[in-house]
Formats: C-alpha cells, sequence, structure tokens
C-alpha cells in the first residue's frame, strides 16, 4: 500500500471523511478514492454491503435453493442437470459472487488510476463538444441555404 493509499483509507477510517471530501482533498477522483477503499477498507466495505437491501428474504432463497437442487439432481435434461449442478457447486465454494475480488486482487497505481479517469472524462468532453460543433454547423448550414 502506498502512501497516498494509506492516508486515504485512514481519512476514512479515523477521521471519518467521506469519499468525496478525500478526492477533493487530494486532488483525485471520486472513482480512484472508492476503488482504494474498496482495496484496503474493511470499514468501507461493511458500509457498502450495510447499505444494500436484501432483495430476496432468507426464506425464499432457501425455497429457491431447494428448488435448483431438484433441477439438479431429477431433471430430465442432462444439460440442465450439469449447468445446475455447477451453478450450486460453484456457489457452495464462493465462486459465483468474485465481484469483491476482482478489485481486491487487482494491481493498481491510484496515481496512474486517477490520470487514466481524467483521461477519459476528458476525451469523453472533447468529442462532446466536437459532436455539439458538428450540430450547430448543420444546424446554421441548413438556415444559411434557405
Amino acid at each position: 500500500m502506498t502512501a497516498l493509499e494509506q492516508q486515504i483509507v485512514t481519512d476514512y477510517e479515523v477521521n471519518g471523511t467521506a469519499p468525496a471530501l478525500i478526492a477533493q482533498d487530494n486532488n483525485l477522483e471520486l472513482a480512484a478514492v472508492v476503488a482504494t477503499l474498496i482495496r484496503y477498507s474493511s470499514q468501507y466495505k461493511e458500509a457498502i454491503e450495510s447499505k444494500k437491501e436484501e432483495d430476496i428474504s432468507e426464506q425464499d432463497y432457501e425455497r429457491i435453493r431447494e428448488a435448483l437442487k431438484q433441477l439438479a439432481l431429477y431433471s430430465e435434461s442432462d444439460m440442465v442437470r450439469a449447468r445446475v449442478g455447477i451453478f450450486l457447486f460453484n456457489e457452495k465454494k464462493g465462486r459465483n459472487n468474485a465481484k469483491g475480488s476482482i478489485i481486491k486482487n487487482t494491481q493498481f497505481n491510484i496515481l496512474s488510476l486517477n490520470e487514466g479517469i481524467k483521461q477519459a472524462r476528458k476525451a469523453l468532453m472533447d468529442s462532446t463538444v466536437l459532436d455539439l460543433k458538428k450540430i450547430e454547423d448543420k444546424i446554421l448550414g441548413a438556415g444559411e441555404e434557405k
């Protein structure tokens, strides 16, 4: 962990500073700060998890899981049995929820990530300005022809 990443995590965990304010104070993009917090701060990950609404009750989840087990064991189609069986096997091993491990296992430099985000934003803005100029030229050009 770099000194800047440590500062971001400490600022969030110890001082309770909001990610947007951390980004502003360090002249960083919010996405770079959030990526760092997801990677290194267990408190931030817990805060994100607690904000997620449960979209399915535990009782419904158990019924669905039982139905999937029945499909895996007794479906007439070999393909259905295989696919559901593989899904349930991977679910048990924790492989179906890979979203959290994607950022955790990714190596990145926060300053490089920040610069990339800035360049992407600038390129998007430049292309939007160019598109608006083309539209304006077409409108003004069409008005002059009449």
